[in-house]
């Protein structure tokens, strides 16, 4: 492969993208998904019912990141935050690299390089060592076989569809995404036949082909392959009840629609705009099922924080090809200086450098994170205190007390917004913003200790109130007991 700029770049462009997502996690729920995935692997068997909470002990519960959770803890095992987080980041580094290489004009590497990175950016206030990020790989994977097959007609591309599915339905509720995937290809493939069915005066029946057909199966198959799951018919009709549940739009902000007050989503805002600005200068046809892509998941995007990244992978090949249109860049036959060679080959040694010097001191970061914004040492405190009780618990920390206080103390509420149901998220709520009922609420949930934040109007309440005593306090956490006890 010849030397030129534009390919130092676009390497330049893949290291940063994999050294921004070197951060601390910052997922609340990252707790009790490796320790569902700890239990997972020593009791040999996926939980049907919670056993985290006791406020909603005993409830059906839907495991459907069961596989995901297990490959977490294994990582987490293996080599501790670090090696989780650096593992994670490549998965989705691979993710929008698939993404890049759906690229028709390839010729322009900044171009592509361009649109990758502001895709990557948009998409990182989501990307955490998760189980949401296999979603995002399986998403990137069946747009790219799809587009494959779109464009050559291979029905080689076709094959691992229904085979990574059977993977995605077990690692993610997201999986129905894929099916509607290969329903958007459908209809694009369908839109196509009918509009050339319409110029060239053919007759009806020519809108049918081995395309649809091809297509048709293999959506069929992945269907049959959602079943492969230890829940069963459930699994197809969880999505759906996730997306309707009150308790979810409620409390969980990544079902918030982006606020573009914030400077977090100015590049989300910049893709929309270089979406349709490059796409009104640019005379260049854009594939229905790249137009399809971008307008559905863009629209998801909107709606559901969560959503950016699907957005973005939509989006990366489609706005390149815009701006290699409007922007032309022509490939340079005379080798660069050497002093320019020079230069990005330093670039590139520097950021491996600094991405060895992020990694090396990642464990240490979240350390560090970890004491800021979780209680660490209250939870401590409580372990060498012998503590028991009902603690009605921040809902940010309940992942973080499963992990680390799970089985001896139960939590009042975690992550898990879809198994509590809105019912008892309202509850949650009303208690922790203290609107009328509250202390009754307490009272009638049998809550002998509440652990929160210090500056919250429920710790203000509680100071106030002859009925608690503060038993702990920090800079991070609160601890009180009912006077009484």
């Amino acid at each position: 492969m010849k030397i030129s700029l534009a390919r130092l770049f676009l390497i330049l462009v893949v290291l940063g993208s994999f050294l921004f997502l070197i951060r601390p996690n910052e997922d609340p729920d990252f707790w009790w998904h490796i320790k569902t995935g700890q239990i997972i692997i020593e009791q040999q068997q996926i939980p049907h019912f919670d056993d985290y909470s006791f406020t909603a002990n005993g409830k059906p519960w839907v495991a459907h990141e069961w596989l995901s959770e297990v490959i977490l803890y294994l990582s987490y095992k293996l080599g501790g935050i670090t090696f989780t987080q650096v593992l994670f980041s490549l998965l989705i580094v691979f993710a929008f690299g698939l993404s890049a290489l759906r690229v028709e004009s390839k010729g322009n590497p900044y171009a592509v390089g361009a649109a990758l990175l502001l895709g990557v950016i948009l998409s990182t206030p989501v990307l955490w060592a998760r189980p949401q990020i296999f979603s995002l790989v399986y998403a990137s994977l069946f747009i790219f076989l799809l587009d494959r097959y779109s464009r050559h007609k291979n029905l080689r591309a076709l094959i691992p569809l229904p085979f990574l599915m059977l993977l995605w339905v077990n690692q993610h509720g997201a999986f129905i995404v894929g099916l509607g995937i290969i329903g958007i290809y459908l209809l694009a493939t369908l839109i196509d036949r009918t509009v050339e069915t319409v110029k060239q005066h053919s007759p009806v029946r020519h809108i049918l082909s081995k395309e649809l057909l091809s297509l048709g199966v293999v959506l069929f198959l992945s269907l049959l392959a959602t079943l492969a799951n230890p829940n069963g018919i459930k699994m197809l009709l969880y999505p759906f009840q996730t997306v309707n549940d009150q308790s979810m739009q409620m409390f969980n902000q990544e079902w918030a629609s982006p606020n573009f007050h914030e400077r977090t989503w100015i590049p989300l805002a910049v893709m929309y705009l270089a979406l349709i600005g490059f796409g009104i200068k640019a005379r260049r046809r854009v594939a229905t099922a790249n137009i399809l892509l971008v307008v559905i998941f863009g629209y998801m995007a909107l709606l559901a924080l969560k959503q950016v990244s699907l957005f973005a992978i939509a989006a990366i090949p489609v706005l390149s090809d815009l701006i290699a249109s409007v922007i032309p860049y022509e490939v340079q036959e005379r080798k660069p200086a050497k002093l320019v060679i020079a230069v990005y080959a330093l670039s590139i040694l520097g950021f491996v450098v600094y991405g060895g010097v992020l990694i090396g001191q990642l464990a240490q970061k979240q350390a560090a994170f970890t004491r800021e914004f979780y209680p660490v040492q209250a939870v401590e405190y409580i372990e060498r205190e012998h503590i028991a009780g009902r603690i009605f618990n921040s809902y940010n920390w309940g992942g973080y007390m499963i992990w680390n206080m799970y089985p001896e103390t139960r939590v009042y509420m975690d992550g898990r917004c879809d198994m509590y149901g809105a019912e008892l998220v309202t509850r949650f709520v009303d208690i922790y913003t203290t609107r009328p009922g509250w202390q009754k609420a307490l009272v009638e949930d049998g809550i002998d200790f509440v652990l929160i934040e210090p500056n919250t109007y429920l710790s203000y309440a509680l100071m106030d109130s002859p009925q608690w005593q503060v038993r702990y306090q920090d800079e991070v956490s609160v601890l009180f007991q009912r006077a009484s006890r």
